[in-house]
């Protein structure tokens, strides 16, 4: 037998093997040639792959400069910043008691465009805040008084005209939620954060009445549990099979992401990964992974959850990447004899999560290696009744895969099909009739094209 899925061999080594195998075969025998496995990448450019992030999660927070207080402080120079990007935003509790929401305006802060609201949502509750700063506030019964979509001018520090909501209930809190950002889908760099300079509230329509939101009014920061996957345009999970190290895949998600790949190999027995490091901010760098494999079709979508398929988990741990960058860390091996189509793999910590800088993961280039311990394919024996002409293969493969036997006379043309979609829980001593005087056979996994 000759390993594993169409594995090619150099040309000298091939002519040795069918001068060994027609010898053995004087005489119409049957033989098994059982080759040793060497470790081999699986993974190639443009093989499928989608980034992820396992965490539902609020992830609000902001920097000492950028608190929520700046965003109701008069000054357009100020900006209230926070990292959990879509869906942050604060509740504020306005000073002069129940209010009812008519019109509100904004203020875009002093820089990065991609970061500037694209939709609002507004909400009231007359329940006491019990919400904790920069949770996901959602400690109280919140009502939904508005949602609007933004377009939000390109100049930085400067106020929209007054923007009307449809509002007859008197509320003394409000929570203020952006859920969508400029970003990408205009034409943007992917943000990593949400920032507004400054915003007001009026109780009737256009601006006019008394204004709801003054200097010194009790406000905190929130965001609403979301995903966080995201990459920027060019540092997509793309980047990881290039082959290049000065490319590199950044996930804003940080803790809990990841990506899924699905070699085009096929099915695969893994055994070991290696990484490398990116450009910058070793703090940035994964520190713990956790490797999952399925059979299943993948149909999580590009920055989802990536649950949607049945996942087992084949091995965890930690890793200590080079201080250097551009650089590949040591070959990080487990025991797997399981066979898969797919891949998924996590950073569940970073090296440093309280550096400046580290609201990502990112590394350079990521790959796969298939080991030739316990994912050999052999066949064990091969027996045949010169009166029945039943011929019987015993074999051993990895579990949990389907697995094709063919047939040749001249181990070049491999077309012929005996038995497809075998598995070796059940079919690892199979009987068949083939009345060739000689013939060669191989197990394969079964091909996915």
């Amino acid at each position: 037998m000759i390993k594993g899925g169409g594995a090619r061999f150099p040309d000298l080594m091939m002519k040795f093997l069918k001068i060994l195998v027609s010898k053995a075969l004087v005489g119409g025998g049957f033989v098994a040639l059982i080759l040793p496995c060497v470790a081999a990448p699986l993974i190639t450019n443009g093989d499928f792959a989608i980034g992820i992030d396992e965490d539902l999660v609020s992830n609000s927070s902001y920097p000492a400069g950028e608190s929520p207080a700046f965003v109701i402080d008069g000054d357009t120079a100020t900006k209230y910043l926070n990292f959990g990007r879509v869906n942050s935003g604060f509740i504020v509790t306005p000073v002069g008691g129940g209010s009812t929401v008519q019109s509100f305006t904004l203020t875009t802060a002093n820089d990065s465009e991609e970061r500037d609201p694209a939709q609002i949502e507004i909400y009231g509750t007359n329940d006491v805040i019990t919400s904790a700063d920069n949770s996901a506030g959602d400690l109280e019964t919140w009502t939904r008084i508005s949602t609007v979509e933004l377009t939000l001018p390109f100049n930085r520090s400067v106020t929209t005209l007054p923007i009307n909501v449809v509002n007859s209930g008197a509320f003394t809190s409000y929570k203020v939620l952006f859920s969508k950002l400029k970003g990408p889908d205009n034409g943007l760099p992917t943000p990593n954060s949400m920032q507004v300079a400054e915003m007001q509230m009026w109780e009737q329509s256009d601006g006019a009445g008394l204004a709801i939101l003054t200097i010194g009014a009790p406000i905190l920061a929130v965001h609403e549990a979301s995903l966080q996957s995201s990459s920027p345009l060019a540092e997509s999970v793309a980047s990881l099979f290039d082959g290049d190290t000065a490319t590199k895949y950044l996930n804003f998600g940080r803790d809990n992401s990841g990506f899924i790949v699905t070699p085009s190999s096929g099915p695969s027995v893994v055994t070991s990964f290696m990484v490398s490091t990116a450009n910058d901010f070793e703090a940035r760098d994964p520190a713990t992974w956790e490797f999952f494999g399925t059979n299943d079709v993948i149909s999580s979508e590009p920055d989802s959850d990536g649950k949607n398929e049945n996942w087992v988990s084949i091995a965890s741990g930690g890793m200590n990447l080079p201080v250097d960058r551009f650089t590949a860390g040591p070959e990080v091996s487990f025991t797997n004899t399981a066979l898969y189509t797919s891949y998924k793999w996590l950073v569940r910590s970073v090296r440093d999560p309280l550096a400046d800088g580290v609201d990502s993961t990112q590394y350079s280039e990521f790959q796969l290696f298939s080991d030739g311990g316990g994912g050999q394919i052999r066949i064990m024996s091969i027996s045949k009744d010169p009166v029945t002409n039943e011929v019987q293969i015993e074999w051993e493969a990895p579990a949990n895969g389907l697995y094709t036997l063919q047939s040749s006379i001249d181990l070049d043309d491999w077309s012929g099909v005996v038995a497809s979609d075998l598995t070796f829980e059940d079919d690892s001593s199979y009987i068949f009739e083939s009345a060739d005087p000689k013939s060669f056979f191989r197990i394969i996994p079964t091909p996915t094209f």
